[in-house]
């Protein structure tokens, strides 16, 4: 009677599993096996460096929760020492970070941080006569730009709702009824702090790039409403930009190989154009004028900054020298020329253009440090290139660059994207680097 098939079956894997691999074959396959994980993990871990991929930095709630509640009582606040308090929270999240987690720094430009931060700290010391504050500031902003850490998804809207609560108290200080609204804003008569007007616009481009269209109104509302020009018109530009590059048929889409080089030439373009204001208003104007043959007054159309420019850069041209060229003339610089000398045209503190402010205060070094910024967050993501555009154009007339309170608000924002393309605490943490 012959054995089924079933037996032999049995068989043949009973013999199978007595054999034993050789030894060298065994080293092989082994060796194989760990070069094989070793290759896998740095192709991973170079994808999540360069690709896109969830930023999944870890989320200090504490530090974060302190931030939304004091900015929405922040403009509310009078005295000033009490808004100082916004300078600790950079040291609230990093005591925070330290003790939930290992305390990480993002891989990306990491060591051009670092040297700007002992720049700005070597410049402050040789020079304490100057502004020290505005170095601090700098340096603060960095520190943020440098901590690996997520925000909440709702981070601007929580920001929206302080602001929202800030205009409703101004209205109620005024004493403005409800049907007097719309003209008392267009006359300009509600008082409010210019910086809360450029900061709205951040948490609305985080809102419009999320599709949150109710959120979006609310803060294209309140843009208008704390009434800063630049900020309106940047958020226009955004809107219209992020348009064209996500919203067209694919068909009519730009490649994305041009897509930033248009880019690099648009931020190249607002960059000449701060840095010669004074000649791209009057070449504006004169445009208008012969289009129109009515002239308009460069002094007024600018509120003053016209003025106050052309005079610190015929200052600056007799103080220029190599060093200042390539390194500036320190921290608060051109603040302190402000103090010193009170402009004929207006009474500036400040030069508010932060092109010839960072040129002044941290020569090419500093403009070259900021231009590849801009061009490195185009390639971020979405949000982080919506973000640097509306920058860029507030650059031209403000004094943005000194604002902590601005720049606080920008990274929480920006760390909520989950889409953001920055090395992640996982891939630092498997890397064995960066951490403190």
């Amino acid at each position: 009677m012959n054995p089924s098939p079933d037996l032999h079956n049995r068989a043949a894997s009973l013999q199978s599993c007595e054999k034993i691999t050789p030894p060298n074959r065994v080293e092989s396959n082994t060796k194989s096996l760990g070069q094989k994980l070793i290759t896998a993990r740095k192709e991973n871990f170079t994808k999540k460096i360069s690709g896109p991929h969830t930023n999944d930095g870890v989320i200090p709630y504490l530090s974060l929760a302190i931030s939304l509640a004091f900015f929405a009582i922040f403009f509310l606040i009078e005295d000033r020492l009490l808004r100082l308090f916004v300078y600790f929270i950079p040291v609230i999240i990093f005591i925070e970070m330290s003790i939930r987690t290992k305390f990480f720094l993002i891989n990306n430009f990491i060591l051009i941080r670092f040297i700007l931060i002992i720049f700005i700290l070597l410049m402050v010391i040789v020079k304490p006569n100057e502004r020290v504050n505005e170095g601090i500031f700098v340096i603060l902003t960095l520190f943020m730009f440098s901590v690996a850490f997520r925000s909440p998804n709702l981070t601007a809207e929580f920001f929206l709702i302080a602001f929202a609560l800030n205009f409703i108290h101004t209205i109620f200080v005024h004493g403005i009824s409800f049907s007097d609204l719309l003209p008392t804003l267009y006359s300009r008569r509600v008082e409010s702090e210019s910086i809360l007007g450029l900061i709205t616009p951040l948490a609305t481009i985080s809102v419009f790039i999320r599709r949150k269209f109710a959120w979006t109104l609310l803060g294209i509302f309140l843009t208008i409403a704390f009434y800063k020009r630049i900020a309106l018109f940047g958020l226009c530009a955004v809107f219209f930009l992020d348009f064209i590059r996500y919203s067209f048929p694919k068909k009519l889409q730009i490649p994305s190989g041009y897509q930033k080089i248009l880019y690099m030439s648009l931020i190249f373009t607002i960059f000449m154009i701060g840095i010669k204001f004074n000649i791209f208003l009057e070449s504006l104007l004169n445009l208008w004028y012969n289009l129109t043959g009515y002239r308009l007054d460069p002094h007024q159309i600018s509120s003053g900054r016209y003025g106050a420019i052309m005079e610190f850069q015929n200052f600056l041209r007799e103080e220029q020298n190599l060093w200042s060229l390539l390194f500036g003339h320190g921290p608060g610089y051109s603040s302190t020329f402000f103090m010193l000398h009170v402009s004929s045209q207006t009474s500036f503190t400040h030069v508010h253009n932060d092109y010839v402010r960072i040129f002044s205060d941290y020569g090419l070094l500093g403009v070259a440090f900021i231009f590849l910024f801009f061009i490195r967050s185009f390639s971020l993501g979405r949000l982080s290139g919506a973000l640097s555009l509306y920058v860029a154009i507030v650059f031209l007339t403000d004094n943005t660059s000194i604002y902590f309170v601005f720049w606080l608000p920008y990274v929480l924002i920006l760390n909520s994207d989950n889409n953001l393309r920055l090395p992640s605490m996982a891939a630092t943490n498997r890397a064995g680097g960066n951490q403190y």
